[in-house]
């Protein structure tokens, strides 16, 4: 049971502790912080422990998208895979997905709206795609989506699923469907040589991370256009008082 879990994990964290030797602030900081996440996060697989048949940490997938350009692999780790049981032991499972946020999680508005796809992509993983851990025959549905926010605050940890403007949680088949029909659309649109490839086609969502920044020289190219612009104005304003 987790119980007995539990009491291993304090055990291991009390010697990480001398072994590790952490300064007093740190450790004021640090060490209750993690004991009240692994509090809330035992608490959590306690009372899902009767349902869960098997839960899969940490696991690659992937699917090749067949496109008229050409074919598009998908790939990704999926954070935690837990199938359902039911009561039928043969028969497919429901698998829950989970991400684990110890920082920011998207909000419901960026999610629908395509901004922070990552869940329901790896929601197709799941359902179509290929992971040599288990077969995906054996897998019925993706019921549920969460995010599980652990940092330490308050009880220790949140869970929380998408939901839409009336609160209501939105059905997993519908967010999947929906970034599937995004995905290739997109593919398709990038397969056109005459598209090209903005660095922030929406100014109103830039990305919080981005591997590319560099490459794109985005914030020199945006100081240079606020100059350029500046300088416009100005000669604007100095022709003006010349006519004037």
């Amino acid at each position: 049971s987790y119980s007995k879990k539990k009491v291993k994990f304090e055990k291991g964290l009390a010697e990480a502790e001398q072994i590790a030797d952490l300064s007093v602030d740190k450790q004021a900081f640090w060490v209750p912080r993690i004991r009240k996440i692994a509090d809330w996060f035992f608490n959590q697989m306690e009372s899902r422990y009767k349902e869960l048949n098997h839960t899969y940490p940490e696991v690659w997938g992937n699917i090749i998208f067949n496109r008229p350009g050409g074919d598009f692999e998908l790939y990704g780790k999926v954070d935690r895979i837990d199938l359902i049981n039911n009561s039928d032991e043969n028969s497919k499972k429901e698998a829950h997905l989970i991400d684990y946020k110890t920082g920011y999680a998207p909000s419901n508005k960026e999610v629908l709206a395509g901004y922070a796809p990552q869940l329901p992509l790896e929601g197709i993983l799941i359902q179509e795609g290929h992971f040599d851990e288990f077969e995906q025959t054996s897998i019925s549905e993706v019921s549920k989506m969460e995010y599980w926010k652990v940092n330490g605050k308050d009880s220790g940890g949140t869970i929380s699923q998408i939901k839409n403007d009336k609160r209501e949680i939105v059905s997993t088949q519908e967010l999947i469907d929906k970034a599937k029909s995004r995905l290739t659309e997109t593919i398709d649109a990038f397969d056109n040589a005459e598209i090209p490839y903005l660095p922030t086609p929406n100014l109103a969502h830039v990305q919080r991370f981005n591997d590319y920044e560099h490459l794109e020289r985005f914030k020199e190219w945006s100081v240079q256009d606020d100059e350029t612009n500046s300088e416009i104005e100005t000669e604007i304003s100095e022709n003006s008082n010349e006519n004037a």
